[in-house]
């Protein structure tokens, strides 16, 4: 049986996440031997002591650091270098583990048919927002896989709830950001299946999301606004990889959000797809400048 790990990053939300750790299941946890990974993205409040008390009393292995600096991304992969499993599970601070979530996990993963993927995210109040992360859009019933060498829509796979085997994350030197906002869910999956991992989408292992964020709040609006921009700096990193499918996503967006499209967001991603886009630019003339000199 493949060693899990529990990887959770978590940066000023001391109370948030004491709330986290206080509702994990315990006795899940300990049947499958699951170790915890925490890491604190350079809080400046009581992350690090939260962590510090609950590894001290914890029944299982814990281990927590304190990055020398905030990202979700950065944070993460210090939380794959803390941890000691194979299968590497990631959710968030604000998120409820159901009780079966490692026996469904664990008991339908397949390495020789799927490497990474996302399980499900259920709200857990009524009146919140259902655009904030959750996956009750989706229409899979079984176990779904994302061939090789496809496209990752944005959806697919999310932070909330995911896994990767170790050896996917070593490949794509990730969990990877894309753009300004916390959000790893868009670029680690795409990278991992340009290199030939397979993805899974699969009802079962479930996270309930208690983010707080009421229906139309404003909390609410600011949250798919940052949506929009990670969609953007996504498809601007998949243009500058020579992918044309973010026009054939747009489009389609377009369409279903007729009789008239959210041309606030949709600016929020285009402007968003031309920084990552001069970003990639930049950054790929820089190198090849530097080859050409060594060369």
């Amino acid at each position: 049986m493949l060693t899990t790990s529990l990887v959770i990053a978590s940066r000023n939300r001391a109370d948030r996440l004491r709330q986290f750790l206080a509702r994990l299941p315990v006795a899940s946890l300990l049947a499958h031997g699951t170790d915890i990974a925490l890491v604190d993205g350079a809080s400046s409040d009581d992350t690090a002591a939260v962590m510090r008390d609950f590894a001290a009393a914890a029944p299982f292995p814990v281990a927590y650091v304190t990055a020398n600096q905030p990202g979700l991304a950065h944070a993460q992969r210090l939380g794959v270098e803390l941890a000691r499993g194979e299968l590497l599970i990631f959710t968030d601070d604000d998120c409820v583990l159901d009780p079966t979530y490692l026996s469904e996990l664990i008991d339908r993963f397949d390495p020789n048919q799927f490497q990474y993927g996302t399980g499900e995210i259920l709200p857990a109040d009524p009146d919140a927002d259902p655009r904030i992360a959750n996956t009750q859009w989706w229409t899979y019933d079984d176990l779904t896989l994302i061939p090789a060498n496809t496209v990752v829509e944005p959806g697919w796979i999310q932070n909330a709830n995911m896994f990767f085997l170790r050896e996917v994350l070593k490949a794509v030197g990730g969990p990877v950001q894309v753009g300004s906002e916390a959000n790893s869910s868009l670029l680690t999956p795409q990278l991992a299946s340009q290199r030939g991992y397979v993805g899974a989408i699969m009802p079962g292992p479930k996270v309930y999301h208690d983010h707080g964020r009421r229906r139309d709040s404003a909390e609410a609006e600011a949250t798919v606004d940052r949506y929009a921009r990670s969609r953007g700096s996504y498809f601007g990193r998949l243009l500058a990889d020579r992918q044309l499918n973010p026009f054939v996503l747009w489009h389609r967006n377009l369409r279903l959000s007729l009789p008239w499209p959210d041309l606030r967001r949709l600016s929020m991603e285009l402007r968003a797809a031309a920084d990552e886009i001069d970003r990639q630019l930049d950054e790929r003339g820089t190198a090849a400048g530097a080859r050409r000199n060594a060369g």
